[in-house]
């Protein structure tokens, strides 16, 4: 099986951040996503941390529901984790983190990224809900 971080990938990344042209046989220059941030001009920031207003959290908050939503959990992961660099505390980037692990299979991680949301959101029910599913899905529950 080939490295997630194959040139491709690693070219993709330099596309997405807008330091490369888009090249066809890299898969991204089909991707809606990518097809509306060359539109707008509106490149992924190298340093997620130095972008982190709520209308760019906002942004990429969207866009990994749309990736997650579209089966592509690597890609949305990479979001929500500098969404988390970002933003520590982000209830939202821990309850996507915990849904991508869960229908990755990773209990145990679904388990303390639903946990950390759950501190910071309590009371949510779709938080609760898939914690429980992801409690009884953990080995020897």
């Amino acid at each position: 099986m080939a490295s997630i971080n194959n040139g491709k990938i690693a070219y993709a990344r330099e596309m997405l951040l807008g330091a490369k042209p888009a090249r066809d046989d890299v898969p991204c220059t089909t991707c809606d996503i990518y097809l509306k941030m060359r539109k707008d001009d509106h490149w992924l920031e190298r340093n997620p941390t130095r972008a982190a207003t709520p209308a760019r959290i906002d942004d990429a908050l969207l866009r990994a529901r749309r990736l997650y939503d579209i089966g592509r959990l690597s890609e949305a992961a990479q979001i929500y984790h500098a969404m988390l660099a970002a933003k520590p505390d982000s209830g939202e980037a821990l309850y996507g983190l915990g849904l991508v692990a869960y229908e990755l299979g990773h209990q145990e991680a679904a388990v303390n990224y639903l946990r950390r949301a759950l501190v910071q959101r309590p009371g949510d029910r779709g938080i609760s809900q898939l914690l429980g599913k992801a409690l009884a899905a953990e080995p020897g529950a």
